[in-house]
Parts: C-alpha cells; sequence; structure tokens
C-alpha cells in the first residue's frame, strides 16, 4: 500500500484523539458527580417518605400514660415500611403476578385485575415473582429515569437546572409512588427515554419506548406526544419527505403492543378492550368537566376519602396546568402537550381526580419548567422545602388512612 494513502488516517485520528479528549474527561467527571447526587438526593427522599409514615406509630401506638417508647416505633417499622411501598393497586398487580389474568367472561359488576397492564408483572414475574424483586424494580427504573433526565436537562439549560429538576420530582409530594409495588416509575422511565431519543433522532428507540410505557399503563400512551411534536415540526418545515415517514413508521410499535394485550383478554374474556370496560367497576366513566368540577366543590373539599385530598388535587392540577401553559409560550409544544394531556386525561375521561397528585409524579416536564423558567426560578426553594414537607406528611396520611379513616 502506498506511504501516502496512510497519511490521511495517521493525520485525523490523533487529532479526533486529542481534540475530543478534554471533552470526555469532563464528561466522565459530570457524570460521576451527576450519578452521586442523584443516588443522595434518591435514597434522602425516600427515606423522608418512610419516615414520615414510621413516625406516625407514634400517634397511633401510645400507651395508657401517652407516652411513645422508641423501641415501639422501631418494633413497628418494618411493617409501616412494607405497607408505605405496598398498598393500594399493589394488591391487584400482585394477583396478575401470581395468577395472571382472571379467564372468565367479561362483566363490570365487579373489580378485576384486567384492568392492569401486564409490563410490570411480567419483570417482577422474570426477577422472580416476589413483593422484593417489585419494588428493587420499581425504585431501579426511578433512579435512571432520574439520572437520564439530570443529563439531558444539562445538555439544554446547564447543572443547577437539572439538579434542580432531580430535586422537585423526586421531593415532590407523591414521589413516594415512584418506590412502591406498582409501575408508575416504568411510566416515568420510558416516558424520559422517549423524549431523549426523539431528541436525537432516534425514531426507533423513541416509539419501542412508547411501546413498553403503554403496556406499563394505559395513560402510558400519552408518551407518543413528545415523539409526535419533532415529526410534525420537520413536516411543517419541510413537508412530507421519505425521511419523515420514516420517523413516524416506528408508530406502529405502541399500537400492536396495546393490539396484543387487547387480543389476549378478548382470549381470556370475549373483550378485547376488557381493560378500559372494566374501569366502570371502579364507578369511571367520562364526564362534563363542569359536572367534575361541581361535584369536587359540593362534596366537603378537603378530605373526600382516605385517599383523596381533593384541595391538594386541584392544587396540583392547576400548577401542573399553569407548567404546560408556560412551556406552551416557549413553543416547547411536545412538553406541553405531553404534560396537560397527562393531567387531563383521568378527570376528562374518568370522571375521578383522586389520581392527579400520584399521574403528576411521572410528568417531569412539569419540574423541568419550575426548574429552569427564569420567571419562577426564586420559588425553586419555597417549593422545594413545602414538597419536602408534604412528602413527609403523604407517608404518614397514607399510613394513617389505612389504620384511621379506613378502618
Amino acid at each position: 500500500m502506498p506511504v501516502a494513502s496512510l497519511r490521511p488516517a495517521v493525520i485525523v485520528a490523533p487529532v479526533r484523539a486529542s481534540s475530543f479528549e478534554p471533552v470526555r474527561r469532563l464528561w466522565r467527571l459530570a457524570t460521576a458527580a451527576d450519578i452521586v447526587f442523584v443516588v443522595g438526593q434518591f435514597v434522602l427522599s425516600r427515606l423522608v417518605y418512610l419516615a414520615g409514615g414510621v413516625l406516625t406509630v407514634g400517634v397511633l401506638a401510645g400507651t395508657p400514660d401517652k407516652t411513645v417508647t422508641f423501641g415501639t416505633v422501631l418494633g413497628r417499622a418494618p411493617d409501616v415500611v412494607h405497607y408505605l411501598l405496598v398498598n393500594a393497586d399493589s394488591a391487584w398487580y400482585e394477583s396478575v403476578v401470581k395468577l395472571g389474568y382472571l379467564q372468565m367472561p367479561f362483566s363490570a359488576a365487579q373489580p378485576e385485575n384486567w384492568a392492569f397492564f401486564p409490563l410490570f408483572p411480567a419483570l417482577v414475574r422474570l426477577a422472580g415473582g416476589t413483593e422484593i424483586a417489585g419494588i428493587l424494580i420499581a425504585n431501579l427504573a426511578a433512579w435512571v429515569a432520574c439520572l437520564l433526565l439530570s443529563f439531558e436537562v444539562r445538555q439544554m439549560f446547564g447543572r443547577s437546572s437539572a439538579r434542580w429538576t432531580v430535586l422537585l420530582l423526586l421531593f415532590t409530594p407523591f414521589s413516594g409512588v415512584l418506590s412502591s409495588y406498582r409501575p408508575d416509575s416504568l411510566v416515568l422511565l420510558f416516558s424520559v427515554v422517549a423524549w431523549v431519543a426523539a431528541r436525537r433522532d432516534r425514531w426507533w428507540l423513541a416509539w419501542a419506548a412508547v411501546a413498553l410505557a403503554a403496556l406499563a399503563r394505559p395513560s402510558g400512551v400519552v408518551a407518543a406526544l413528545l415523539v409526535l411534536a419533532p415529526v410534525l415540526a420537520s413536516v411543517r418545515t419541510s413537508g412530507w419527505s421519505r425521511p419523515a415517514a420514516g420517523r413516524l413508521a416506528g408508530v406502529v410499535l405502541p399500537i400492536a403492543a396495546l393490539a396484543a394485550f387487547s387480543i389476549y383478554l378478548g382470549m381470556r374474556t370475549g373483550n378485547p378492550l376488557a381493560w378500559q370496560g372494566i374501569q366502570a367497576a371502579w364507578g369511571r366513566a367520562a364526564v362534563d368537566p363542569l359536572v367534575l368540577v361541581q361535584r369536587y366543590w359540593s362534596d366537603p373539599l378537603f378530605i373526600r376519602q382516605g385517599w383523596d385530598f381533593a384541595a391538594f388535587n386541584w392544587t396540583v392540577l392547576v400548577i401542573g396546568c399553569a407548567a404546560g401553559v408556560g412551556l406552551l409560550t416557549r413553543r416547547s409544544w411536545g412538553l406541553a402537550a405531553f404534560t396537560l394531556v397527562s393531567l387531563l386525561l383521568s378527570p376528562i375521561t374518568g370522571g375521578v381526580m383522586q389520581g392527579i397528585g400520584r399521574y403528576a409524579t411521572g410528568v417531569f416536564p412539569i419540574f423541568m419548567e419550575i426548574a429552569s423558567d427564569r420567571r419562577i426560578r426564586g420559588w425553586r426553594l419555597p417549593v422545594l422545602i413545602v414538597s419536602a414537607v408534604l412528602l413527609a406528611l403523604v407517608g404518614a396520611w397514607t399510613y394513617l388512612g389505612a389504620t384511621v379513616v379506613l378502618g
């Protein structure tokens, strides 16, 4: 081979290595620092939530002379922690893990496990089928989601905004659900993956993430808005083209995922849409938004049920929608649509708002907006402090709700 033909390789290789080495070194240092930060805040926020529940033992387990010993609190702590991590819908997911989906003709006369989507139970079964496996999966998914979100926001707005985004998300009052035996952390993870992949033109990966989010929970399909927005933006600027069609081709993945699950339920129950029809057993049906407002205003506004702070849910809805409007003003169409649809989907289609706080935890653009919008940066610290206090109170409320309010 002529010597001249080797020159480009000899010259270019050292230039590439020397040019990118400082960037790589900085990236490695930044990544290590961010990993430590996310791990630390993740652990701290989990301790705040669990401590709120454990300390309520002092309220419930007093002796006749109204004193509580440290041993009493410590002795009951494992049971309290278990309940805080395995409660409410956890029993339904566990039934899918242990028994599979009930095989019988469809009926909405009483609740059945058809309403609960298969990804989380499938992962739990693959990991051994235990509660500990499910809790570990949930926590790992939440941690990876926060880490990936931190990396992406740092590139967009800087490290300060990235860290505040993670802080606000982890200490939001209902973030305990990200560590519980439920699929909320999976929905958060795959929503973030879909958004990041679409920003990097990894369209099949983005649509695959949407499919996984949809298999974790029905509302997970809303993550498709994070992928559709950049596709439609490219079409608006350059018109329909072969590349645009390629970006949309992956939409077959979430469609196929939902179709496959529906066909399977159809084989078990005779009704492919059993996962939707069974919602009637919980009293959930689409209502006029004004009727919903009237319902919540006419009922006691503070506490409607042991797990439903109506006033708190309305506050979460208002703050979340305000963040969505802020994203609209900045023309972040995908993030704005994802935020607003995610928050409004439950009350409009189901007629209930008791899950707004829980669902808002996975709507990561809310926390990005509060962390990065210059108009409201001054409110970040007060919001974080209030959120952390409420996170502890939600831990207490969850345990008290089970033992006092719900008997």
